[in-house]
């Protein structure tokens, strides 16, 4: 059966086909800068091309202190404590961080858990996010009534490929436990779950945790994975964004380094907003591996309420910048 395409992307004229954004701000809660570098110039043009008016950098002291010099105003700031650390369980370590943090005005943290981590830090595993070592850590950032912004899980279909070794890797069922855990546990801590809280193909399991926990909040990062799946089921995806309209962020999880290339922003920018906001399906401008380029976007159409919240408003409650 041939799919028929309302529209799709063209270099050319990257604006094609999205809504106007005069009166549209959007803050994007999702960028990792990587290196002190002209890309980021590059990436705040295409940003303002396509409504972003302010983001949340995941850095280090160092590249908050540039990107405030260089692009005052710009960037809300996350400290982006080391993976390696927790799989090596040195706590030492972690809580100098935090201490570096707070010395530098911090009050949001990031923490990535994708199972990769434990490949990256040469640890055996598992894991468990919710292990009693931790305690510490999480009790440490409850008092100061952080904002964490977390990565806890991966796509199914990893889990069913890349992570079949579930002794070393864990279980996806078992870390959407270990994460309710946590929300209950620590009540003070905003959490916001990265990528849909890692589990965008289970809206009833989110749904249960968005209801039980005034903690949590979502965000859209990953492109190809929201559209992937949120775009399965329009009409339930649409409904749990009308339920929950006050606790998910726009965010897209870009990087910006020096090989960061004007396509790579703009084909990002245009699918998310051309899903959110229009009812066009049109095909992924680049390429997914998960689906061997056959992905597809199907527009949610959200109401202009809604999409307010999920850009902007949500945001600013939870950065609160100036």
């Amino acid at each position: 059966m041939t799919r028929k395409f309302t529209t799709q992307f063209d270099p050319n004229h990257p604006l094609k086909s999205l809504p106007d954004v005069k009166n549209l701000k959007i803050c994007d809660v999702h960028v990792h800068v990587w290196e002190k570098t002209e890309k980021v110039s590059m990436y705040l043009r295409i940003a303002e091309e396509h409504g972003v008016r302010h983001a949340l950098s995941l850095d280090h002291p160092d590249l908050k202190d540039w990107l405030d010099e260089n692009h005052a105003g710009r960037f809300s700031h996350a400290y982006y404590l080391s993976s390696r650390y927790f799989a090596q369980k040195n706590l030492k370590a972690i809580l100098k961080q935090i201490r570096e943090a707070q010395k530098h005005d911090y009050s949001m943290y990031k923490m990535w858990f994708g199972p990769r981590f434990l490949d990256f830090a040469k640890a055996n595993g598992p894991f468990h996010l919710n292990d009693d070592a931790f305690l510490p850590i999480y009790k440490e950032l409850e008092n100061d009534k952080a904002v964490l912004f977390i990565h806890v899980a991966d796509p199914d279909t990893w889990y069913q490929t890349k992570y079949v070794n579930s002794r070393k890797y864990g279980k996806k069922e078992q870390v959407f436990q270990e994460f309710k855990e946590l929300l209950e546990r620590h009540p003070e801590i905003t959490f916001v779950g990265y990528h849909f809280a890692g589990h965008p193909e289970h809206l009833d399991k989110l749904d249960e945790l968005l209801t039980e926990h005034s903690n949590l909040y979502l965000d859209t990062g990953s492109t190809r994975w929201m559209i992937r799946e949120l775009g399965k089921n329009i009409e339930k995806t649409r409904d749990f964004f009308a339920r929950h309209s006050d606790r998910i962020m726009f965010g897209i999880d870009l990087s910006i380094h020096e090989d960061t290339t004007v396509e790579y922003l703009r084909t990002r920018h245009w699918a998310q907003r051309l899903f959110w906001e229009t009812d066009h399906v049109a095909p992924l401008p680049f390429h997914d591996e998960d689906t061997n380029g056959n992905t597809v976007i199907r527009g949610l159409n959200l109401p202009t309420s809604v999409l307010e919240k999920l850009y902007w408003e949500n945001a600013k409650k939870i950065l609160k910048w100036k």
